[in-house]
């Protein structure tokens, strides 16, 4: 039962994840397996369309977490975005994290991105990105935004150079980068190619939080 509490403060950081920018036209649709101190609890799939200068991103999250035989936390997260050139345009997203409801609405306006939620409303200027690791223009960003309750934090990223880590696929170089927040720290990792392989964090009960690419 410890792995489930706060697990919230967790998941703010999974939503529009998905992974390489897509390469002409065609829609790329990725698949990544979650797990919670090893054991699997759910998935996260993503659809990228490119349209001329513009991403369609769609976006489904579910979790489960059982204890003994009750699912004694459930989640499920969807999200439809539009970005330009590695900046958020637009996003609806639905989430229930557990029974407790909450959406973002977010569209740019002129030079302003107005966010509606269901904690209330925030007007932002700029290039708004938000945790989608699709960009590696992410990595360079000082705040993003939080698809699940709209809240527009404050990061910082380090580089913490080049690793060899492990994959249901085997053994993959890669690129380690630590996300710092007030709240949370997000261990990812990149292929040389820039493609996003793998994700983890730890919960305040010490439990590890990890999505990787099938």
């Amino acid at each position: 039962m410890r792995k489930i509490q706060n697990l919230y403060l967790v998941l703010v950081i999974f939503l529009g994840l998905t992974s390489l920018p897509a390469h002409g036209l065609m829609t790329q649709d990725l698949y990544y397996n979650v797990y919670l101190d090893g054991d699997e609890i759910g998935y996260h799939k993503v659809s990228i369309k490119p349209l001329e200068s513009r991403k369609i991103v769609q976006v489904e999250a579910s979790f489960k977490v059982k204890f003994l035989f009750f699912n004694a936390y459930t989640y499920f997260h969807t999200a439809n975005e539009e970005w330009s050139e590695s900046c958020l345009t637009k996003i609806l997203t639905s989430t229930d994290d557990n029974g407790t409801k909450l959406f973002v609405n977010g569209q740019q306006q002129k030079d302003v991105f107005r966010i509606e939620s269901a904690e209330g409303s925030e007007r932002v200027s700029g290039c708004v990105k938000s945790f989608a690791y699709w960009d590696p223009k992410l990595i360079q960003a000082t705040r993003l935004l939080n698809t699940q309750n709209g809240k527009y934090t404050s990061v910082q990223t380090l580089n913490l150079g080049g690793e060899e880590i492990s994959l249901a696929k085997g053994r993959v170089q890669a690129t380690h980068y630590r996300i710092v927040s007030d709240e949370f720290v997000i261990d990812l990792w990149y292929s040389p190619e820039k493609e996003w392989l793998a994700l983890s964090t730890t919960t305040e009960n010490g439990a590890n939080l990890r999505y990787e690419r099938r």
